[in-house]
């Protein structure tokens, strides 16, 4: 489930916000986990090939049959940590950053921090931000920080479009 943040639509109830919450800090310990299992398979790769190099190729080198693998395992070792790098930040490292920034923008922020953001005082609002800060507060909930950033952005006149927060990265 995605979570589409617009001034001029009903705000999300609390349960909503919540189930999003936990959806995401679930995602967030699955990529932990698997941060773990790829630091786990790569470390007995890197194991495999260094004991490889020792044991076998190494006493190896000075004879003139094996003068290919001397000039072949620099590229290799550059090879399976370019390879290894590159299937960590795939998929690991950019969806945990995706769901580390729904988790922070799902984030409950104090009533000041509206004020702040759009720069304004008091009873100084559009009709249509109070309306929504009205909506929230008669749900009886304080605004997330994606909430203030959709007002900020509709007080700068840039939304055209609902913000989406997706926590599941496909």
């Amino acid at each position: 489930m995605a979570l589409e943040f617009d001034i001029s639509s009903n705000p999300h109830t609390f349960v909503d916000i919540k189930i999003e919450r936990e959806r995401a800090a679930k995602d967030r310990a699955s990529f932990r986990g698997k941060n773990i299992r790829f630091l786990i398979y790569f470390l007995t790769v890197l194991g495999s090939y260094v004991t490889c190099m020792l044991v076998f190729i190494i006493p190896h080198l000075n004879n003139p049959e094996f003068g290919i693998i001397s000039y072949f395992l620099p590229y290799l070792t550059f090879f399976i940590f370019v390879f290894g790098n590159r299937i960590h930040i795939k998929q690991i490292e950019k969806p945990q950053k995706i769901v580390d920034k729904v988790i922070a923008s799902l984030k409950e922020t104090p009533p000041e921090a509206l004020v702040d953001v759009v720069g304004v005082g008091d009873g100084e609002l559009p009709a249509e931000v109070t309306s929504f800060v009205d909506k929230i507060s008669i749900q009886k909930r304080l605004l997330v920080q994606a909430e203030i950033d959709v007002i900020q952005k509709w007080m700068k006149g840039q939304l055209n479009q609902p913000v989406t927060l997706k926590s599941k990265v496909a």
